[in-house]
């Protein structure tokens, strides 16, 4: 226990003893503070709610914070690796010369945007020259499309990345530019050398993985990283903790839903306009929903 929680929870019972010979005087202190003074249980659980440790024995993880979501129970920023959620990108390179590749864009970015220049990683043709295309890209589980909508909206650890090439070993040599973004000034970009997480008597020739301590991958920063030619390059990318106001919302009102009354929290009922009778040729009818116009 706690060196706080143990003293509040001895002024409280204490106030219960005190409470015989002075009434309501331990009733009105809890009143007073919001605290359900007749369970123990609760005392504890409110204790432990709002006091903090003087010892240092708290540490936060992110486990428990409905703003963040790890994928499942247990999961927290010490094992997100756990969290199993990974994305995969593929990058095709048809032409003779490298070309550098935005792999997650930033707020400038809109769904669908092509860009000649910052080549955003896409669906199909990334680039093109003529009918020819240069550069093209897929994703899986699902479309790059919609993992980039998704980091948008909702920022997210980048707990590892892991970079592949079907034919050409010099993928693996290169290095990731980690550009943080900012409306108001310029700040400094991140790299991460690929070929320092390399060894000599690595098996893999063309892969490599690599961890991505502090990169949050969202509307405030690009990744970039250049394609070798004449190849396939596949980035895996390793999610951890993300950012969800969906998710603490629903947190949220559940909570809320559990201390309400059900008539305060229930459906409101759908009002239909009421409509006087319309007289037709064979009589008097009542117009029914299909009829009526607004």
């Amino acid at each position: 226990m706690k060196t706080l929680k143990y003293l509040f929870t001895a002024a409280l019972l204490a106030s219960f003893f005190i409470s015989d010979t002075f009434g309501e005087v331990s009733i009105a202190m809890a009143g007073v503070i919001g605290f359900p003074y007749a369970d123990p249980n609760a005392m504890d659980h409110y204790a432990s709610e709002n006091f903090s440790s003087f010892e240092g024995d708290d540490v936060y993880t992110g486990d428990g914070d409905h703003f963040l979501n790890f994928g499942g129970p247990g999961i927290s920023f010490k094992n997100e690796g756990n969290a199993s959620r990974s994305f995969v990108m593929n990058i095709t390179n048809n032409d003779k010369i490298s070309h550098t590749a935005t792999l997650t864009p930033g707020y400038d970015w809109v769904p669908g945007q092509t860009d000649p220049i910052k080549k955003y990683a896409a669906d199909g043709a990334m680039l093109l020259d003529g009918a020819s295309v240069l550069l093209s890209g897929s994703g899986s589980p699902k479309t790059i499309r919609e993992f980039l909508s998704f980091l948008s909206k909702n920022p997210s650890n980048l707990a590892g990345i892991r970079v592949s090439s079907n034919n050409n070993t010099s993928q693996i040599e290169q290095t990731i530019i980690v550009r943080e973004l900012s409306p108001f000034k310029d700040l400094e970009s991140r790299t991460i050398i690929l070929g320092n997480y390399t060894h000599e008597n690595n098996q893999r020739e063309k892969m490599v993985t690599v961890p991505t301590p502090g990169v949050i991958l969202g509307p405030e920063t690009e990744l970039i990283l250049p394609i070798m030619p004449q190849s396939v390059c596949t980035i895996t990318f390793f999610i951890g903790g993300v950012l969800s106001t969906s998710g603490a919302l629903k947190h949220k009102r559940a909570a809320a839903v559990a201390q309400l009354p059900a008539a305060q929290v229930a459906i409101p009922s759908v009002r239909v306009p009421f409509k006087f009778p319309v007289k037709k040729a064979t009589g008097t009818y009542m117009p029914t929903l299909a009829t009526q116009k607004n």
